[in-house]
């Protein structure tokens, strides 16, 4: 899951894996967006019905809209 962040949005993002048991007070402490973590209900970045957690990140900072705006119709090229 880290490299369409990389690539798509940040090209200096720092991903952290910490035990599941201590996600989110490691989050809180270190000032990380937790994503990928469907046990937890306040975890917003998750599958979403057919839709994978980074599809959920373009869909809350409206990332498909400036894909589209820069020319891209589709949206970005996940594969590629």
């Amino acid at each position: 899951m880290s490299w369409p962040i990389r690539r798509f949005i940040d090209p200096r993002a720092e991903f952290f894996f910490v035990p599941e048991e201590q996600l989110l007070e490691t989050a809180r402490q270190i000032g990380a967006t937790v994503f990928d973590a469907n046990r937890f209900p306040e975890v917003k970045l998750n599958h979403r019905a057919e839709r994978c957690s980074f599809e959920a990140i373009l869909e809350d900072w409206n990332w498909e809209k400036l894909w589209k705006e820069c020319g891209s119709p589709g949206g970005p090229d996940y594969d590629s």
